[in-house]
């Protein structure tokens, strides 16, 4: 049981240090596996067509590519926001009885850092990236749709006459 505890007790204390860090990583995990299960959950659902499951499987991966890449990014710029406004000789936040550098100050910063990460984190997955990945599912269904409208396209006898520049049938 050793050779288990020793690298999480390592790995726990990593993370207190910078608890940030810790949220992100966890956080994107938890996106990555929801979004590899609802990729599995539709690839093994018996009731879903082929014909759907030929747009839903790719949908949820882009989906889920969308998720985590804004997640990750927009909760890593807010915690570097979080550590700017806290961090430094001239920090924007000053707090009474903190000196730079100091123990508390180190507390000061990753706190901040840990809940700018988090608000981040949760305008990327709530607002950002459903804005955009709606906008982006638009573009993509929009184009679908005419290219299905084309393939069913059949035209009738009026439609060559009127392609050959006679008088449409009344």
């Amino acid at each position: 049981m050793k050779f288990l505890t020793n690298p999480l007790l390592k790995t726990s204390v990593s993370y207190m240090k910078d608890p940030a860090r810790f949220n992100r990583i966890a956080y994107t995990t938890a996106w990555g596996a929801s979004s590899t299960g609802q990729v599995i959950s539709i690839a093994k659902n018996k009731k879903i067509s082929e014909k759907e499951k030929h747009f839903l499987i790719p949908q949820e991966i882009a989906n889920g590519i969308l998720n985590v890449s804004f997640f990750w990014t927009i909760a890593l710029f807010a915690e570097k926001l979080g550590r700017f406004i806290t961090e430094g000789k001239n920090p924007i936040v000053k707090v009474k009885g903190f000196e730079p550098r100091c123990q508390r100050q180190k507390v000061l910063v990753a706190g901040m850092s840990a809940i700018t990460g988090i608000i981040g984190g949760i305008l990327a997955s709530d607002i950002i990236a459903p804005v955009i990945r709606n906008k982006i599912a638009a573009k993509i269904q929009k184009r679908l749709i005419c290219k299905e409208k084309q393939a069913t396209f059949e035209p009738n006898a009026s439609f060559y006459q009127f392609l050959n520049h006679k008088t449409l049938p009344k």
